[in-house]
């Protein structure tokens, strides 16, 4: 954010900081001794489908350390992502505005610096700020940095020919190492704010050895076929055989619980440090991975559920509202407001976004809300179309803009090229029958909601769209990004 733009954001949070005492979420949240937590903690996961945690009602228990921060904190099933795609939906974690107002509407568009970050914010109080992230192109070239004291990425991908290479991303342990290396040399009088990225979940797949055994184990026999193919209704066609389809699950599966493995090692550095207690953890991933739902394996294209439903966690130790599960669907764009209003007065003007605090729905206070009534999407763009002919069920594009809106019962997609779809989301979770035709008077209502809600979208849209330099898009070619 421009230096001009800052002074007034200084103002009103230094306000907040002082009333802070007040106010009613932290004193329930930490403890009346304390005005503000001394450190915040954001980690995003990449690409890791929400329903293959061990807290979603997965086959086996793939991510036991998260899902005790869930058992001891607060555990969001419905999270919406604002775009399944990694650096859109990020950017709306970081801004709390959709993609459509920040204009990063795809892997490979730069955030601009008049959007104020999460970052920026919290550097404005005097907290250190650092960034571990794993996946080096969508984020540096992006200009996720603004705000960082410290924004550690890997180096440049080793690409050649335009194949993949293993040091195309950084591994949970390694990015793990940097974050603890900077945690213990850390001040212990400094508040920090650290936000760590994991993309191990993501293409290409190389878990550990020790995970995959175990990994392996877990999903052995016909049960666990039965599991993916008639309850997760994955798509064998995708893969070609029951061994492959079961061999990749096993090795998406254990990348799962190898992040489960770093991040309890991460927040074992952390309780390590001086008054451990004094921390948050916000723990959510960017978006899903279809792995043969709707006979898609990767993301991006769809804003099916395995794609747009993310994990959401919100931890701290001793929390008063330990073993929460708040049902109700929420969206991304909340985390913004959410982090922000651990320090600063909620009444404090912020700039603008479309979140609102979760807190209200956590701690079952009485003079603040949460009011939404449906959560909101959309699928990223594709400039390039490929080359004809092609076969739209197996390349990643489709023509034209996708929308969802949707409530905890119903799902409306809309298409501007292409058939609406609605899902009922009790009786059909998995977006599975389409009864459109069958409810026209829900999918008007949704339809309607919609429409109100992109009117207004497109006039505050962003209209100087910028990309990331060449090297970083051969970057992320390089990491199978279509344009």
């Amino acid at each position: 954010m421009p230096a001009k733009h800052k002074t007034r954001w200084i103002i009103a949070l230094a306000a907040g900081a002082v009333a802070a005492a007040a106010w009613f979420t932290i004193d329930r949240f930490i403890s009346p001794a304390h005005d503000r937590p001394h450190r915040v903690i954001l980690v995003t996961l990449d690409t890791l489908r929400a329903d293959h945690l061990s807290m979603y009602d997965h086959y086996w228990d793939t991510s036991p350390f998260l899902a005790q921060l869930a058992d001891e904190g607060a555990l969001f099933k419905n999270t919406i992502v604002s775009m399944p795609t990694t650096a859109p939906s990020h950017a709306s974690i970081v801004t709390g505005l959709y993609p459509i107002q920040n204009g990063v509407l795809k892997n490979g568009h730069q955030l601009a610096d008049d959007y104020t970050t999460l970052a920026e914010l919290y550097k404005q109080l005097d907290y250190r700020t650092a960034a571990f992230i794993s996946a080096r192109p969508q984020f540096l070239g992006a200009n996720f940095q603004q705000g960082f004291d410290v924004f550690d990425v890997p180096d440049a991908a080793n690409l050649q020919d335009g194949k993949q290479h293993e040091d195309a991303y950084r591994s949970a342990q390694q990015t793990i190492d940097k974050a603890v290396h900077w945690i213990r040399n850390a001040s212990p009088d400094d508040p920090f704010f650290l936000w760590i990225h994991l993309f191990d979940p993501h293409w290409p797949l190389m878990p550990p050895e020790a995970q995959l055994k175990i990994s392996a184990n877990a999903l052995m026999g016909p049960q666990a076929l039965s599991f993916m193919i008639n309850t997760r209704h994955l798509d064998m066609s995708v893969y070609g055989s029951p061994e492959t389809m079961m061999g990749t699950i096993a090795m998406y599966d254990a990348e799962i619980r190898y992040v489960d493995d770093q991040l309890r090692r991460l927040h074992k550095s952390v309780h390590d440090l001086r008054n451990p207690d004094d921390t948050v953890w916000a723990i959510t991933t960017d978006h899903g991975e279809g792995l043969g739902a709707h006979h898609w394996y990767e993301h991006g294209k769809y804003l099916y559920g395995e794609l747009t439903r993310a994990a959401t966690v919100l931890w701290s130790p001793n929390a008063p509202y330990r073993g929460k599960v708040i049902e109700r669907v929420v969206e991304n764009v909340d985390l913004f407001p959410t982090l922000i209003q651990l320090i600063a007065n909620p009444d404090a003007a912020l700039p603008r976004n479309e979140g609102q605090s979760l807190w209200p729905l956590i701690t079952d206070q009485t003079d603040r809300t949460y009011d939404k009534t449906f959560a909101f999407a959309q699928r990223r763009i594709f400039e390039v179309p490929p080359e004809p002919p092609y076969d739209p069920a197996t390349v990643n594009y489709e023509a034209g803009s996708t929308y969802s809106i949707q409530t905890n019962q119903h799902k409306l997609i809309h298409k501007t090229e292409g058939d609406d779809e609605l899902y009922d989301l009790i009786n059909d979770p998995y977006e599975l029958h389409n009864i459109l035709a069958d409810a026209p008077d829900i999918a008007r209502q949704l339809r309607d909601a919609l429409d109100v809600k992109l009117e207004r979208l497109e006039r505050e849209a962003a209209t100087d769209l910028k990309e990331i330099d060449a090297e970083s898009i051969k970057e992320l070619e390089g990491l199978g990004y279509a344009r």
